[in-house]
């Protein structure tokens, strides 16, 4: 027996991830990076940010973040380079309610910044980078060890004079460079100043894990700035633990979106049918259906020489009226000929009811000769 909490379950969970279902009306750009809706035209934007799912075409079942939305045109651009091939007209596709891990991840970046962004500008290695030319207002002082007294003692010549309480348990001791010039350590460990003796430079700090050397090359950073220093590497530890985060969250959600069925598509096709007059006419018979489904759209062909238009409509399974909300969609002006028409809000279809897609002429002459070809009816399964 099949349970009704665990459908209701999963109805609502596919509600709360699908913020939009649509289906493309123009081609986006031949590299995937594009995808246009012209329903989206004249909203706010819900899209940026947000996860976009390709449920039909080429890239079917691939996701990716979407980085802006032109509610001009109803243009989503999709973060780098966007999906495998590109998406045409008539795509379906949804706006999930999940935030792109890929697009936070970048922002990050973005403001850690690299070692080559120009002093002062706006990101951290660019600040950090101002901070290291401003060595004469006591942030910062370079010095290459002249002498080495013990494991916690060095001197160098050239930062004497400074007071013996200048860089005590203010400052520390930062090796930005082996001497040998091969990266060893002590080169990138940094430890605290605990005393210093102004007259001949000599500085006190705790052990580092390798002795320096003479000609070794150090910073004194002021506290404060160490302490920028220490953030820097918990950001590095937290980019590594976001890194393994994107990856579980991409496992993850791809295991949820197979869970929850949501890629099911399906195009329903019919042959052509002759018209019989202004009697509805049953095009194609669905009146039995094993899946929840949402009707997307469709593209009829209307071929021989009518004397009326063409009228189509989706009912029950039972005949009763559910699609569209008039009458019906009449030939040239509810849609036209051989062209794919999307709807802004899809069918929904539950499986006791089923579904019929009929047509009729406006004029009581049609008939023999007289036909409609349903080139696709696009659905989704859910379940």
């Amino acid at each position: 027996m099949t349970s009704k909490g665990y459908a209701l379950a999963r109805a609502e969970l596919i509600r709360a991830l699908t913020a939009y279902s649509g289906i493309t009306t123009d081609d986006g750009e031949a590299g995937g990076t594009t995808l246009v809706d012209s329903n989206l035209i004249g909203r706010n934007d819900f899209i940026s940010e947000k996860t976009i799912l390709i449920m039909s075409g080429d890239a079917k079942d691939e996701d990716k973040g979407a980085t802006s939305f032109d509610n001009s045109d109803g243009k989503i651009t999709l973060q780098g380079t966007g999906f495998s091939a590109q998406i045409k007209a008539g795509t379906i596709f949804r706006v999930l309610n999940i935030s792109s891990i890929e697009i936070d991840v970048a922002n990050i970046d973005a403001k850690i910044g690299t070692n080559v962004d120009a002093p002062g500008t706006t990101t951290l290695f660019a600040w950090l980078a101002k901070l290291f030319t401003q060595g004469g207002q006591g942030l910062v002082y370079y010095g290459k060890v002249t002498q080495v007294d013990d494991a916690t003692h060095f001197r160098v010549a050239g930062l004497t004079g400074f007071g013996d309480a200048y860089f005590t348990n203010n400052y520390r001791v930062y090796v930005v460079r082996d001497a040998a010039g091969g990266g060893a350590a002590p080169q990138g460990e940094m430890q605290p100043c605990s005393a210093y003796t102004s007259s001949d430079g000599t500085f006190t700090h705790t052990t580092f894990s390798v002795g320096l050397a003479v000609d070794d090359e150090v910073l004194l950073l002021h506290e404060r700035v160490a302490e920028v220093a220490d953030i820097v590497a918990a950001l590095v530890v937290i980019a590594g633990y976001v890194d393994e985060l994107e990856t579980r969250l991409t496992a993850q959600r791809a295991t949820n979106l197979d869970w929850l069925d949501l890629t099911t598509f399906k195009q329903e096709a019919v042959g052509a049918i002759d018209v019989n007059g202004t009697t509805w006419k049953d095009l194609l018979d669905k009146s039995t259906i094993t899946k929840p489904t949402k009707i997307c759209g469709f593209k009829v062909t209307v071929a021989g020489a009518w004397a009326g238009k063409a009228q189509v409509r989706i009912t029950d399974g039972a005949g009763t009226k559910i699609f569209p909300f008039q009458d019906y969609y009449e030939q040239d002006d509810g849609f036209v000929s051989g062209t794919q028409v999307a709807f802004n809000f899809p069918v929904v279809v539950p499986v006791a009811d089923g579904y019929k897609f009929q047509f009729r002429s406006t004029d009581v002459a049609d008939g023999a000769g007289e036909t409609l070809e349903l080139n696709n009816l696009d659905v989704i399964e859910v379940g």
